[in-house]
């Protein structure tokens, strides 16, 4: 495969507001076509991160550079950027709501009614913005971004408060856009969003880079069973003693096992087997992000 361009450094950025440090130290390099998901719970850094970015913010610490350049207006046009909750007002048009965007960031009108088609709201195009509802707010937000055909979209918790249906919409623009070349990053805490739309993520907790790299290597490495046996207090004695597993937790009736990698369902069956114990149940499931996060998170 062809290595891609770097479209972001950032090289041991930090930021404190006062005594709490919500930034520490954070290096992370995003590749040109990635969608690259910055993942964690409320007060990671997040947002932080991307409003220093996006010059919002400015850092204490640290430096980030954008196309190999430092940051500056001519470098932030080719960045389209929607941080936290979209700002417009409520009695303008939508079209009037995206002229003033346009003026702002000086690329004219022309685009305007492409980036509502495409968000599918040219149809709503003279309605008053509080008309629309939380989803279509959203997808106009989207829809500035996109005013100037930027090379990169900066998007903070996107699909934060929509319901299902507008999660899904907000996902399908996304992956429109990563389809035609734009590389995005965007910050999340619906890890099963970050799973189906990014192609690589980088943990964050409590301004600590945790883990970085691509979104299937990180799910790969281990085996997840679910098992059971009839004597629950012995299968979980044999478990604390079995040298092949990396952690394991009762739920329920049955215990979830992480086996290290190398190691398969067939070795834990003949090792409980061997201490007198046979297991009643042994379910292969899949691997999620989200049980990763947690993982690291815990630790």
């Amino acid at each position: 495969m062809p290595i891609l361009n770097p479209i972001l450094q950032i090289k041991n950025l930090t930021k404190s507001y006062g005594s709490v440090k919500a930034l520490s130290n954070l290096t992370v390099e995003v590749r040109q076509g990635q969608v690259f998901g910055i993942l964690g719970p409320n007060g990671s850094g997040k947002t932080t991160t991307l409003s220093i970015l996006t010059g919002v913010l400015e850092q204490d610490e640290g430096s980030f550079s954008w196309f190999g350049e430092k940051s500056s207006a001519s470098v932030r046009r080719r960045i389209g950027s929607l941080i936290e909750t979209p700002s417009f007002y409520p009695y303008l048009s939508l079209e009037n709501n995206l002229k003033i965007i346009a003026q702002i960031k000086d690329c004219g009108f022309g685009d305007i009614p492409d980036v509502l088609k495409t968000v599918k709201l040219f149809e709503r195009r003279k309605s008053r913005f509080f008309t629309l509802s939380l989803g279509m707010k959203q997808r106009l937000g989207i829809a500035s971004t996109l005013l100037g055909n930027p090379e990169v979209l900066v998007l903070d918790e996107p699909t934060n408060g929509l319901d299902p249906e507008g999660i899904a919409e907000v996902r399908e623009l996304i992956m429109q856009q990563a389809d035609k070349g734009k590389t995005i990053i965007m910050a999340s805490h619906i890890l099963s969003e970050v799973e189906k739309v990014c192609t690589d993520v980088a943990i964050l907790k409590s301004g600590h880079l945790l883990a970085e790299g691509n979104v299937r290597a990180l799910l790969k490495g281990e085996s997840l069973l679910e098992v059971k046996a009839d004597n629950p207090q012995l299968l979980l004695q044999i478990l604390g003693d079995c040298p092949f597993i990396n952690h394991f937790r009762a739920e329920n009736s049955a215990v979830r096992v992480s086996l290290k990698e190398g190691s398969n369902s067939a070795d834990l069956n003949r090792f409980a087997f061997e201490k007198g114990l046979v297991l009643s149940e042994i379910i292969l499931y899949q691997k999620t992000l989200e049980s990763q996060f947690l993982e690291l998170v815990k630790e």
